[in-house]
C-alpha cells in the first residue's frame, strides 16, 4: 500500500509515438487556424494618392467595421471653431485718451483767449500754436481764437458727448470710421453756427481715434477648444460588400484614409501581419495544449485532443464565415448579427464529450477570438462567453436526451438577458435591442439543434461514452435487457441489485454513479450463452453442474466474462463498459469448484489453481472496483437467512476485505476511506431492502386462540383484523370456511 493508506495505480506513460502524434496534430491545427484568419484579412490592396484618377473600382469584402474617421473629425471641429466670434476686451484707456486729447486742446485755447498778458491777436495766435505740434490743431487753434472762451466750452462739452456716445458701446478697428460719422451727424444736427461745426469737425479729423475694443487671443482660442472638445468624432461605418473607390473618380483624403484604415491601401510587408495571425493561433493552442495536458484523465484518451482541436478549428471557421455575413442592409442590425453565432454549442459538445473543466476554459478562449474577429461587434464575446457557460451547466446536469433541447431555452434565455443588459447599459435604441435579444433566443435554439446533432456523430466516430448515451442504454426496453429479463431472469433481477448499489456508492465517493449503474446491469450478460449453468436461473431445478467435472464446470462459469465482452463488442458498446465487464472478477478465484476439485482429486494428482481463475484485469478504475465488490455482496448477503442489519454489515466487510487482501483492488484508486464509505452505503441499501415481513399466517392463528379463549368474536379478533388489513379478513373468512 502507498502512503496514506491509498491504492495506487501504476503510472500510465505516454508512449512516444503518441507524444509525436498529437504534436503532429496541433502542429496541423495550428497551420490551419492560421489559413482560417488570414483569408481575407489582408484584403486585395491598391494603391492610391488624393487627387489621382481611381484606375478600377474598390470594394470591402471584411466584416462590418467601424472606425474613427480623423479627416472627418477635424472637419467638423473647424466647422465648430469658424462659428466662433473673436473675443475682445473693453480697453478704457483708449476712451481716456481720446477726450483728453479733446480737452487739451479747447483747454489750451481757452487759457490763451484768457490770458491778459497777450493783448496783440498776433501773440496770442503764436501762443495757441505753441500748443499743439500738429499743423492742423495749430490752424484750428487758430480759428478757434475767434471764439469766446465761453463758446469753447459749450462746443468742448457737446463734443465730449458725442464722442462718447459713439465709443461707449465699444469701437473695433474696423468700426472707427462708423463712429467719427456718427459723431459728425451728432455735429451736423446740433444748433452751432457755422464756424463752430466746422471747428469741431476739424478737431474730430485731427483727434487720434483708437479702438477701444481690442483682440483677445487668449479668450478666443479657449472658446474655440471649448467648442471643438464637444464635437463627437465622426465614426465611419463600412458595410461588406461597400464600394469605396469609383472607377474614374477623384481620389479624396477621405477615401484614402477609409482605405487605409480597411487594409486597402497597399503597405510594403503584408507578411508580417501573417506571421502576426500566426503567432496568435500558435499562442492559444499552446494555452490549450498546457491546460489539457494537466489534466491527465483527458490525455490518456488519444481522442479528446483530437476531438479539441476539430471542435476549436471548427469554431475558428464558423466565426470567420460569419463575419462575411451581412444579413441586413441596415448598418445597426448588422452590427448585432454576431449574437446568431452558436458558441455555446461548441462549449456543450466539449464539456458532454470531454468534461466541464475544458468545456469552461475552451468557451472562454472562444469569447476572446469572437470579440477579435467581429471588431466591429464587441459584446459578441460576452455573450457567447455567457451562453457556453449556461450550457456547459446544462449539459453537466441532464438525466435524458431530451433535456439536451430543453438547454436551448436556458441558452437562448441568458443570451437575452445579457444582450438586453448590455443594450441599456450602452444607451442603444429598443429596436437594436429586440433585435439583439431576438438573435440571442434563436440562438439558443440553433446551439441545441447543432450540440444533438453532432453528438452522436463524434459518439460514433471516437467511441466516446457521453451521458446521454449511458442515459440511452440503462433503458429497460433495450434490446439486450430485455433479452436479459426473458431468457435468464434470476441474472436480469440480480444485475439491477447490483446496479442500484454500485450508483448509491459510486456516488458516495465521488465516482462517476451513471457509468457504474449501466456497467452493473450489463455485467453478467454474457451469461445469455448458457443461462441455465448459473444457479439465479436454475429455479430450484437439477444443477447441471452436478454432473460436469470442476475444471469444466470452472470454464463455463469464467467464459460468461469473455462472452459478454464478445457480446458488447458486436453491439458497440462503449469501451468504458466492456472494459468493467472484463474486470468485474478480476482474476478471483472459482474457490467453490476449486475446492471440490481438491476434493475428488486423486493421491498425487495436482490441481493448478490458476485452471479455476479469471483471467482479469483486475479492476483498473474505481467504477470497476465498485461493480466487483457489489456483485459480490449482492451474492453473498442474498444467501443469509434472515440477516439482521449488523449481520449484512458483517457480511459486506468480509466480502470486501476478502478482495483487499486477495489482491483485487491493488490496480485502482481506491482509498480505505473510499472503502470505509463503500461498505456503509451498501448496508444502507441492503438493510433497507431486508426489511422484515409479517408473518399473516402465524398472526392469524394467534387471533383464533384469543378468540376462542375470551368467547368474544367481535372484539380482539376485530380490532387484530383491522390491524392486519383487508387481506387478513379474507384470510380469516377463508379459513372459516374450510372449517
Amino acid at each position: 500500500m502507498a502512503k496514506g493508506f491509498r491504492l495506487e495505480m501504476p503510472k500510465e506513460n505516454i508512449s512516444k509515438n503518441k507524444i509525436v502524434r498529437a504534436v503532429m496534430w496541433w502542429l496541423f491545427c495550428i497551420i490551419i487556424g492560421t489559413v482560417i484568419l488570414s483569408v481575407g484579412f489582408y484584403p486585395t490592396q491598391v494603391s492610391v494618392r488624393v487627387g489621382d484618377v481611381a484606375q478600377n473600382d474598390v470594394f470591402y469584402n471584411g466584416a462590418v467595421t467601424q472606425f474613427v474617421s480623423d479627416i472627418r473629425t477635424q472637419e467638423a471641429k473647424n466647422k465648430a471653431a469658424s462659428t466662433v466670434g473673436q473675443k475682445f476686451f473693453r480697453d478704457q484707456a483708449v476712451d481716456n485718451a481720446i477726450l483728453n486729447e479733446i480737452d487739451q486742446f479747447f483747454t489750451g485755447v481757452i487759457s490763451v483767449i484768457r490770458d491778459e498778458e497777450l493783448l496783440e491777436q498776433s501773440d496770442k495766435e503764436v501762443a495757441v500754436k505753441s500748443l499743439f505740434a500738429d499743423q492742423r490743431k495749430q490752424d484750428l487753434a487758430v480759428t478757434a481764437l475767434a471764439f469766446s472762451d465761453r463758446d469753447l466750452e459749450r462746443l468742448q462739452s457737446f463734443l465730449r458727448i458725442s464722442v462718447r456716445s459713439a465709443i461707449e458701446d465699444g469701437v473695433t478697428e474696423e468700426q472707427i470710421n462708423s463712429a467719427i460719422s456718427k459723431t459728425s451727424k451728432d455735429i451736423a444736427s446740433a444748433s452751432f453756427s457755422s464756424q463752430g461745426k466746422a471747428l469741431l469737425n476739424g478737431l474730430i479729423a485731427a483727434v487720434d481715434f483708437q479702438p477701444n475694443l481690442v483682440y483677445d487671443a487668449i479668450a478666443t482660442m479657449e472658446e474655440i477648444e471649448k467648442v471643438t472638445a464637444d464635437v463627437k468624432p465622426v465614426v465611419i461605418s463600412v458595410k461588406p460588400g461597400e464600394k469605396i473607390l469609383s472607377k474614374g473618380s477623384i481620389v479624396t483624403a477621405e477615401e484614402v484614409e477609409t482605405m487605409q484604415y480597411l487594409g486597402l491601401q497597399s503597405s510594403k510587408s503584408p507578411f508580417i501581419t501573417y506571421v502576426g495571425v500566426f503567432l496568435l493561433v500558435a499562442c492559444t493552442y499552446l494555452l490549450i495544449v498546457y491546460y489539457v495536458y494537466k489534466k491527465k484523465s483527458v490525455v490518456r484518451r488519444e481522442a479528446n485532443i483530437i476531438i479539441l482541436g476539430i471542435l476549436f478549428t471548427l469554431f475558428l471557421l464558423v466565426i470567420k464565415i460569419s463575419s462575411w455575413l451581412s444579413i441586413s442592409d441596415q448598418m445597426d442590425i448588422s452590427s448585432v448579427s454576431g449574437y446568431l453565432v452558436p458558441v455555446a454549442a461548441f462549449s456543450m459538445l466539449i464539456a458532454a464529450l470531454i468534461n466541464s473543466d475544458i468545456a469552461i476554459f475552451i468557451t472562454a478562449i472562444m469569447g476572446i477570438f469572437m470579440t477579435l474577429i467581429l471588431s466591429g461587434q464587441p459584446y459578441c464575446g460576452i455573450v457567447a462567453i455567457v451562453g457556453g457557460m449556461v450550457g456547459i451547466y446544462q449539459v453537466s446536469s441532464v438525466n435524458s436526451r431530451s433535456q439536451f433541447v430543453g438547454s436551448s431555452f436556458y441558452v437562448g434565455l441568458s443570451n437575452a438577458v445579457i444582450i438586453a443588459a448590455l443594450g441599456l447599459m450602452n444607451d442603444q435604441s429598443y429596436v437594436l435591442i429586440g433585435f439583439g435579444v431576438l438573435f440571442g433566443l434563436i440562438n439558443g435554439v440553433v446551439s441545441s439543434i447543432f450540440m444533438t446533432g453532432a453528438l452522436p456523430f463524434f459518439e460514433r466516430a471516437f467511441r466516446i461514452t457521453t451521458v446521454g448515451k449511458l442515459i440511452e442504454l440503462s433503458n429497460s426496453n433495450h434490446p439486450l435487457l430485455k433479452q436479459l429479463m426473458i431468457e435468464a431472469p434470476g441474472t436480469y433481477h440480480h444485475c439491477i441489485l447490483v446496479g442500484n448499489l454500485a450508483e448509491a456508492a459510486a456516488d458516495a465517493i465521488g465516482a462517476d454513479p451513471l457509468l457504474a449503474r449501466v456497467a452493473s446491469y450489463y455485467h453478467d450478460v454474457g451469461k445469455l450463452k448458457r443461462p441455465g449453468f448459473f444457479i439465479e436461473n436454475q429455479e430450484g431445478g437439477e444443477n447441471p453442474h452436478d454432473k460436469l467435472l470442476p475444471t469444466l464446470s470452472t470454464l463455463i462459469l469464467v467464459s460468461h466474462v469473455k462472452d459478454g465482452a464478445d457480446m458488447l463488442r458486436e453491439l458497440s458498446f462503449p469501451k468504458e463498459i466492456i472494459n468493467i465487464l472484463e474486470q468485474h472478477h478480476g482474476t478471483d478465484l472459482a474457490s467453490f469448484f476449486y475446492n471440490k476439485a481438491l476434493e475428488s482429486a486423486e493421491e498425487g494428482e495436482e490441481v493448478k489453481k490458476s485452471d479455476f481463475c479469471y483471467p482479469g484485469p483486475k479492476p483498473q478504475m474505481k467504477e470497476a472496483a465498485i461493480v466487483m465488490l457489489a456483485d459480490s455482496v449482492q451474492a453473498a448477503v442474498q444467501s443469509l437467512k434472515g440477516p439482521t442489519k449488523g449481520q449484512i454489515e458483517g457480511k459486506i466487510r468480509e466480502v470486501i476485505k476478502g478482495k483487499l487482501n486477495a489482491g483485487q483492488l491493488e490496480e485502482c484508486d481506491l482509498t480505505f476511506k473510499d472503502l470505509d464509505v463503500i461498505a456503509e452505503t451498501f448496508t444502507l441499501v441492503l438493510a433497507g431492502s431486508q426489511h422484515k415481513r409479517i408473518d399473516y399466517a402465524k398472526r392469524i392463528k394467534e387471533m383464533e386462540r384469543n378468540k376462542e379463549k375470551s368467547g368474544n368474536h367481535n372484539g380482539q379478533t376485530s380490532g387484530d383484523v383491522a390491524l392486519l388489513g383487508d387481506n387478513a379478513s379474507e384470510l380469516l373468512q377463508n379459513r372459516a370456511k374450510n372449517s
